[in-house]
């Protein structure tokens, strides 16, 4: 997945490293700190407009898989990201991390992370988190 800028972008292997990348020159920016070897969800990460923050939905890859029956197993379904955490791409540093994994997208041009997760059994609602105010 590329950042909007087209400057970085992040790979990751099915169950291994997750690396952000500078795309002009194609080296691998500083690792991202606190996180294992991963399983990712890509369609559960997004940069900030300019590429500098990056949220990533991740479960950890040491855990076995679950099979479709529940028990664990080499194929099968992988189980739910278990975490959501936002990173500064420039430094690797672990800026914010949830223990689940919500649905979640960058304002378009500012560090705002919206943030759509469980309330309650039935209940769904939208979160904010405004990584410029915290001066990150």
């Amino acid at each position: 997945m590329f950042s909007n800028d087209g400057r970085r972008f992040v790979v990751s292997r099915t169950a291994g490293q997750t690396v952000v990348v500078n795309a002009d020159t194609g080296s691998a920016l500083p690792a991202l700190q606190q996180l294992p070897l991963a399983r990712t969800s890509p369609h559960r990460h997004a940069f900030t407009a300019d590429g500098r923050l990056l949220v990533l939905a991740w479960t950890d890859a040491r855990e076995p898989k679950k099979m479709p029956g529940g028990g664990p197993g080499l194929g099968g379904f992988a189980p739910r990201p278990t975490a959501l955490s936002v990173w500064d791409t420039r430094t690797g540093k672990l800026l914010k991390s949830w223990p689940s994994s919500p649905r979640v997208a960058f304002h378009p041009t500012k560090p705002i992370l919206a943030i759509l997760e469980p309330n309650g059994t039935e209940n769904t609602r939208v979160g904010f988190w405004d990584f410029a105010a915290d001066g990150k």
